[in-house]
């Protein structure tokens, strides 16, 4: 019997997997931040003494990307230093570590997709701490996959969909930024994907992102379309909307090599879109 460790569990990934997990009877320890604080090895190095996972998915982060400006020794621990914790003990312990990274660790500045094998270059210090745990989790556990992804939504509060069909129930008008633009990626899909992924023992770095691209005016549009509401949508710029951190103008990620590895492709932004806004209208 596989045995599997969600950290950061009470997140929207986190609850993705443990759903999933759960639904194909396979034992998982799902823990949330109180239940497992990552930056804490001594909670760690107990973790993987009484529990031994053969696995350890990793959805704990700090994501608050304005926030991890004004906090940056706290985001620098949880994104950074605690993969250099759990790496150590995984590779001791021969635990295979599945870790989430971001698309915040490119600058924007492409025109195309972005690979692989193109340099990292965060312009905030939340994408420079994402990239430093990147480096720290596969320095030092060798039996490691790291997945880019971009614009994640699914179950909870904190997506960009939660967010805009609150505004939209209490305006009439909205403005949403047109000139940032990347791919949404349901979190169904994520764990579909890695599933498939590790079942391959290909360890190394990937990138996950929805089919196509867009921004959020039309994501934004998207979404209220399909949902019919009557307001006014109106384009805006970054500018408009001054924020403390840097946001890349263009962070789409190219899914290769994954359609090469397992044979698919992930589904367009547009039908995991649907599909999320579906599950909404059942609850």
């Amino acid at each position: 019997m596989k045995k599997i460790v969600i950290a950061g569990a009470g997140g929207q990934l986190g609850k993705a997997f443990t759903k999933k997990l759960q639904s194909l009877g396979i034992e998982c320890l799902p823990l949330t931040r109180k239940e497992l604080d990552i930056t804490d090895l001594h909670l760690l190095k107990e973790l993987f003494l009484n529990f031994r996972p053969q696995y350890l998915i990793n959805c704990a982060a700090y994501n608050e990307v304005d926030k991890a400006e004004e906090e940056k020794e706290k985001a620098l621990l949880v994104n950074g230093i605690a993969l250099r914790y759990i790496g150590n003990l995984a590779a001791q312990y021969q635990t295979t570590v599945i870790h989430y990274s971001t698309d915040y660790v490119f600058n924007g500045e492409k025109e195309e997709p972005y690979l692989i094998s193109d340099q990292p270059k965060p312009i905030n210090h939340y994408g420079r701490t994402k990239l430093l745990g990147e480096k720290e989790i596969l320095t030092h556990n060798p039996k490691t996959y790291v997945i880019r992804v971009s614009w994640v939504f699914g179950d909870g509060e904190q997506n960009f969909i939660y967010k805009l069909l609150n505004w939209a129930s209490k305006n009439e008008k909205l403005k949403i930024v047109a000139d940032q633009v990347s791919s949404p990626t349901y979190t169904e899909e994520i764990v579909k994907i890695t599933l498939d992924l590790i079942k391959t023992e290909q360890y190394g770095l990937y990138q996950l992102s929805g089919e196509g691209q867009a921004s959020r005016y039309d994501w934004a549009k998207f979404i209220l379309d399909y949902l019919n509401w009557q307001g006014e949508l109106i384009p805006a710029a970054s500018h408009d909307f001054p924020t403390k951190a840097k946001r890349p103008r263009y962070s789409k990620l190219s899914n290769l090599p994954l359609k090469n590895l397992l044979g698919y492709l992930p589904e367009t932004w547009q039908e995991s879109t649907e599909k999320y806004l579906k599950e909404l209208k059942k609850i």
